[in-house]
């Protein structure tokens, strides 16, 4: 625990003596820069903006190849989850709700009458027909 706290301190005394000397040296001589000194050469703005587009369009490109493998595989996570929900929900209703045997239900003696009634209908309303028919 001390070992960390001696190090640190030593470390910001070491610090404050080298700015302390860099400062006493300045103060004793004055600072001149001439040009030699100081070389700072600014690329062309026309290089500088055919650069700076360069990489842009990389960027973007990446940013968008990014942007799309994302919703794929979000889309396919989200699918996949979806199949999972609903199997897990099939067999919970498979689980729970008792089956309904499903047996043809008789037709009431009603509708068969009507029925029977309809197709004796047709049947004679052909006969008129085809009587109509040979009569002509």
């Amino acid at each position: 625990m001390y070992f960390p706290l001696i190090l640190f301190f030593v470390s910001l005394i070491g610090i404050t003596v080298m700015i302390g000397k860099k400062l006493v040296l300045l103060r004793n001589q004055p600072v001149i820069i001439t040009e030699e000194e100081f070389i700072i050469q600014l690329p062309d703005l026309k290089d500088l903006r055919h650069s700076l587009t360069q990489k842009t369009k990389k960027v973007s490109y990446i940013i968008l190849v990014r942007i799309f493998r994302l919703s794929i595989r979000s889309s396919k996570f989200l699918k996949h989850k979806y199949n999972q929900s609903t199997d897990k929900i099939k067999h919970l209703i498979r689980k729970y709700v008792p089956k309904h045997k499903e047996t043809q239900k008789e037709v009431s003696g009603f509708l068969k009458k009507v029925s029977e009634y309809k197709n004796r209908v047709k049947e004679i309303k052909d006969k008129v027909r085809e009587e109509e028919n040979e009569n002509l």
